[in-house]
């Protein structure tokens, strides 16, 4: 597979699912060892991920060495070595909230160990551009700016100058920034851009490939996911491989799962199960290290291990069994072997029990912080106890490892042995010795907040912060509602909705445990909380969160503050239900006052401008008056490109819905002219968001251009929404949510190129075009019958168009199912735009079909212009 991605350039990721212990982890090692072996001298890589000598033994120590074992932990590189490939596997982990820790600054990390070689070879090719650095300033940790400015000398003072414009630029909001946590900017496809400008600015064929091992992929972040997603859309020749559990992958919901069940059908991902080692496989491992064991002893041991290899490794290692080999022989009874335990966390458990106490200690502390932990957190809280052995010792008993040496970042080898430190905790220290650990990771993480450090430890700090509170040994609640809501602020822009709700509940519960009801951070937190209800669940559920703001702002804050506007507008949002004729009302009100009061602000902030002119303008379209919309958009639209910029998220969606409501007022040319600004501006952004960002405003494009019923229109819009489809494929496969947008998009282009090619006698390709929509459109439908009713509506509206090309009764039907689904699912009355277009496309349907009185009725019934 390495060799067909690198000639074709065509990214591919294999997935190896298999139980812990079961081998995935030597599969990657052994792949590595075949590709190190066809470097040309002097060698860039060494050899092997784990020396010969570690893998030999059967010591606890070694086997664990090589346990989880995908990277490099210190490389050394040969000063005359050319890079053949480039290898990166960036640790994951979970932080101790359970949730995935970020990954890309170690990555990053480790592209900046190579960046001296690569950044030497787009020199020897002359294409070491002014960008380049500039993009190296925009994703790279300052840290590793720095380190990398003294290693290239002849290029450091390029890399200072370039982060120093970086600061400025960033400072006025202007120019490539760098992606922080939080941010609104997807970072994972800001990384692979960094990629793809250091190994692809070439265009030639011998561009570097490149090997992306993502370990333990269900922990993977949003934005680790991210990262895959851009690469598979690329054409840059990666090869991922990624492992993960069977039971991690069945129905989870977490980043990576859910990816790879959304993108089951693409070409270029692979899932391959492994299978256990046969019997007599085990049985040959026991004998080659014992020779002289009695084969029916091994085939026990084999049986004990449940068919694990690597619970066999550690059965062979435990006391008991040490305390009977000799010379090459297990001196055990049938009846011995009966007794032994052969699952892992009873075998780690008693390698566990082997341990020094102080050991003990240190890993049961490093437990209390989570599964990834900060080695300068742990330091200070183990500083408030009396410990025989420290966080050295600890890393040698290779329970814990390093995996970012800039952020002083360390994890536990495996979930299984956190589990079992974690479960260690009451027997090994007291109370009081809890208590004094936990405090010294506490001061320690409030001096290192303070230093607003912007890169990934940051998010292992804040997670920390919250579990210390939970945990009760944060006294400032205030302090720990900041971080609260700062993490909640980084789900919101990853769509962790579910997540950010249950922040923004601690922080809301800890402000007003601390006396805090009332002030700006409290409404702030409910505010938001409000926003994240409505849109995970419904526009009821965020009503009580935005009520209590308003009667807050009302109460507590000065006559001029702008909390008092913004808690206005956010609970009109969440009353803006039309079947609640009352209730909605009351959001037209909201609105009115918070205009009003916005109007009587000397200098309001561009935030607020914008927020209450959208309010007004969602407003003005929810009440069917678009002309009204559009002209408030073009203010929102105004307002954004001055005060945020041309290239900011606030500017593009305000551009986004000023071709929308054009669309809903028959301003197509108007709609077309936005939509090719939307596509352009975000095709500008590809140097910091990657192509696959480009696909859905391709797809709108498309969308937009079939109002119109010319050949050169409708030509492009095939064009566009084939080539949004190309890649959402491969990101995504042909079932993907995503693809399923270009496949309705294809097949209502391919409809109206029938039409036009039937007016024009040509009904053999009208035909063709036709009975490739329908096949599109079928294939939809049955991919979203157990999806949300929108979606399942607009699905069943296209699918009619299809049937009535084909000039099929069963079009109605169609039809009327979408417009069922409009009118009790959704509560959508005729005046909805999304129910008319439907009508309209019903009433087409009855006049294609012969049915002149049906399409009279269907136009009456909703209102359609005649003609």
């Amino acid at each position: 597979m390495f060799d067909q991605v690198r000639a074709t350039s065509r990214p591919h990721l294999t997935v190896f699912s298999a139980p812990p212990g079961w081998g995935k982890t030597r599969v990657v090692q052994e792949f590595y060892r075949a590709l190190a072996a066809r470097q040309p001298d002097p060698r860039y890589w060494p050899p092997a991920l784990v020396p010969r000598a570690d893998e030999s033994a059967n010591g606890f120590v070694a086997l664990t060495a090589e346990r989880k074992t995908v990277r490099h932990r210190q490389l050394e590189i040969p000063a005359e070595a050319q890079i053949p490939w480039l290898w990166l596997a960036p640790a994951s982990g979970r932080l101790g909230d359970g949730s995935p820790a970020p990954i890309l600054d170690n990555l990053t990390n480790q592209i900046t160990r190579h960046l001296p070689h690569l950044l030497n070879r787009l020199e020897r090719r002359k294409l070491l551009a002014r960008s380049t650095y500039r993009l190296i300033a925009a994703v790279l940790p300052l840290p590793d700016i720095l380190e990398l400015a003294e290693t290239v000398a002849d290029v450091g003072d390029e890399l200072i100058q370039a982060h120093a414009e970086w600061r400025r630029e960033r400072r006025a909001g202007q120019g490539p920034r760098r992606v922080d946590y939080g941010d609104e900017i997807d970072r994972g496809a800001q990384v692979y851009q960094l990629l793809r400008t250091l190994i692809d600015s070439s265009g030639e064929e011998d561009r570097l490939p490149i090997v992306l091992v993502l370990d333990d992929a269900h922990n993977l972040d949003p934005a680790a996911v991210s990262l895959v997603a851009n690469a598979l859309t690329g054409d840059l020749p990666l090869m991922a491989i990624a492992t993960t559990w069977p039971e991690r992958l069945a129905g989870s919901d977490e980043p990576f799962p859910r990816y790879l069940a959304g993108a089951s059908t693409s070409l270029q991902i692979r899932t391959v199960q492994l299978g256990r080692l046969t019997d007599d496989d085990l049985i040959s491992y026991v004998l080659a290290g014992h020779p002289s064991t009695d084969p029916q002893i091994a085939a026990r041991l084999a049986e004990r291990a449940d068919g694990n290899p690597y619970a066999l490794r550690l059965l062979l290692d435990a006391p008991r069994l040490r305390a009977v080999t000799r010379g090459g022989r297990i001196a055990l009874h049938a009846q011995d072997v009966a007794q032994l335990d052969g699952g892992l966390n009873s075998l780690l458990a008693q390698h566990w029990a082997e341990l020094s106490l102080g050991v003990r200690q240190v890993l049961v502390a490093a437990a209390l912080l989570g599964e990834s932990f900060l080695d300068h957190v742990l330091v200070a809280g183990l500083g408030r106890v009396r410990s025989s052995e420290g966080l050295d010792a600890a890393i040698a008993s290779s329970w814990i490892r390093p995996t970012d040496s800039t952020t002083g970042t360390l994890e536990f080898v495996e979930r299984l042995r956190f589990r079992v430190a974690k479960d260690n905790v009451e027997d090994t220290l007291s109370p009081e010795e809890r208590t004094k650990i936990l405090g010294g990771a506490l001061s320690a993480v409030h001096a290192l907040l303070a230093d607003d450090d912007p890169s990934d430890a940051r998010r292992v700090l804040l997670t920390l912060h919250v579990t210390l509170a939970l945990a009760g040994v944060e006294n400032d609640l205030q302090k720990a509602a900041a971080s609260a809501y700062e993490i909640a602020d980084g789900m919101r822009s990853q769509h962790r909705r579910a997540d950010a709700i249950r922040y923004l509940q601690h922080a809301v519960s800890w402000l007003e445990d601390s006396g805090h009801t009332g002030s700006r951070e409290h409404i702030r937190c409910l505010l938001a909380l409000s926003a994240v209800e409505r849109i995970e669940y419904d526009r009821a559920r965020g009503e009580a969160s935005a009520e209590r703001a308003l009667k807050l702002a009302d109460t507590h804050s000065a006559p001029d503050d702008e909390q008092r506007i913004s808690a206005r507008c956010v609970l009109a949002w969440a009353r803006r239900r039309r079947a609640e004729p009352t209730v909605y009302a009351s959001s037209g009100a909201l609105i009115d006052e918070a205009n009003r009061m916005l109007e009587e602000l000397p200098a309001p902030s561009p935030g607020l401008i914008r927020e209450v002119a959208a309010a007004r303008a969602a407003l003005a379209a929810s009440d069917g008056d678009h002309e009204r919309a559009l002209a408030l958009q073009r203010v929102v639209l105004a307002r954004c490109e001055n005060d945020f910029g041309r290239l900011h998220r606030y500017t593009l969606g305000a551009l986004e819905d000023v071709a929308f409501q054009s669309l809903r007022v028959g301003a197509v040319d108007d709609a077309i002219a936005a939509r090719r600004q939307v596509l352009a501006r975000r095709t500008e952004l590809i140097g910091r968001m990657g192509q696959l960002q480009t696909a859905s405003a391709r797809n709108n494009l498309a969308f937009t251009l079939l109002q119109l019923d010319d050949d050169r229109s409708l030509a492009e819009a095939d064009q566009l929404a084939n080539e949004a489809y190309e890649m959402w494929c491969r990101a995504y496969g042909t079932d993907g949510i995503p693809t399923q947008r270009a496949r309705l998009v294809r097949s209502r282009a391919w409809i109206r190129q029938g039409l036009l090619r039937e007016t024009r006698g040509d009904e053999a390709a009208a035909e063709e075009l036709f009975s490739r929509a329908l096949v599109e459109t079928t294939a939809v439908v049955a991919l979203r019958r157990d999806r949300g009713p929108e979606s399942l509506a607009i699905a069943l509206q296209r699918h009619g168009m299809a049937l009535a090309a084909k000039r099929d009764p069963a079009a109605i039907g169609q039809f009327e199912a979408a417009l069922d689904l409009h009118s009790r699912q959704l509560r959508r009355d005729r005046s909805f735009w999304l129910v008319r277009q439907c009508a309209v496309d019903l009433h087409r349907a009855h006049v294609r079909l012969g049915r002149r009185a049906e399409a009279q009725a269907v136009a009456r019934l909703y209102r359609l212009p005649q003609g």
